[in-house]
């Protein structure tokens, strides 16, 4: 099924009402609730995680929509870090390269700025970073794991050191490595900021405020209205 619109949403929302499992954009947790009857859990707006530490934004998709989002992000003047995939490969120079991420980004958090790190991902970046895996006998597949790993430690390190509540992942595979990291065990929904794409609240370990994204999702500005969007919660 698909939809085209709000109305369509809140059809298909009400045949699937009762089904145990669906698959598909998280925009139909939006209209989903209308039709479960009264609230088992309250969760006000004002009980949600806040502080004044900035938004850490964690990137791993090569995508070019995130390409974009990254560039627009730079062009506003905010912090942004490349994190030196090529090294990542030997347990030292990865260490080195971590320490010197989080370094950057802990005191831009603590002093209320937006801290976005991305692995470098042009095209000849990215084809350094695999023959620098395969020197050391690590394939294309292993290396992506590890680079997303990285980030995932870098985001746990983070977080811990600053006590920041306001956490931004584009990337499948990275946001998956970012929650295992710190110790997410599920999310729940809030407010659609852009179709397909809701702000949420992590359970587990943290209690974060958070946007996991696809990085084919969103316009060029949304990490900017994404920033913006866990500000106001």
């Amino acid at each position: 099924m698909d939809s085209t619109s709000q109305e369509d949403l809140q059809t298909v929302a009400q045949a699937l009402a009762n089904e145990r499992f669906i698959f598909g954009s998280s925009g139909i947790a939006e209209e989903l609730p209308n039709f479960w009857g009264p609230p088992r859990v309250g969760l006000s707006l004002k009980d949600l995680p806040r502080n004044n530490v900035g938004t850490l934004i964690i990137v791993g998709s090569v995508t070019p929509q995130t390409k974009s989002q990254v560039n627009y992000i730079r062009d506003q003047g905010l912090p942004v870090m490349a994190m030196d995939t090529g090294c990542l490969f030997i347990s030292s120079d990865r260490e080195q390269e971590a320490n010197r991420v989080v370094e950057w980004a802990v005191p831009k958090l603590i002093s209320g700025q937006t801290a976005l790190v991305y692995g470098k991902h042009q095209p000849d970046e990215i084809g350094m970073t695999y023959e620098a895996a395969a020197r050391v006998g690590i394939n294309r597949i292993e290396a992506s794991h590890i680079v997303s790993g990285t980030l995932g430690e870098i985001s746990r390190r983070v977080i811990e050191a600053t006590g920041g509540k306001r956490l931004i992942v584009a990337g499948g595979e990275t946001s998956n490595d970012v929650c295992r990291s710190l110790g997410i065990v599920g999310n729940l929904v809030l407010k659609e900021i852009q179709p397909g794409l809701p702000s949420g609240l992590s359970r587990g370990k943290n209690e974060l405020l958070v946007v996991l994204k696809s990085g084919s999702f969103g316009s060029p500005d949304f990490l900017a209205q994404a920033i913006e969007h866990l500000i106001k919660l």
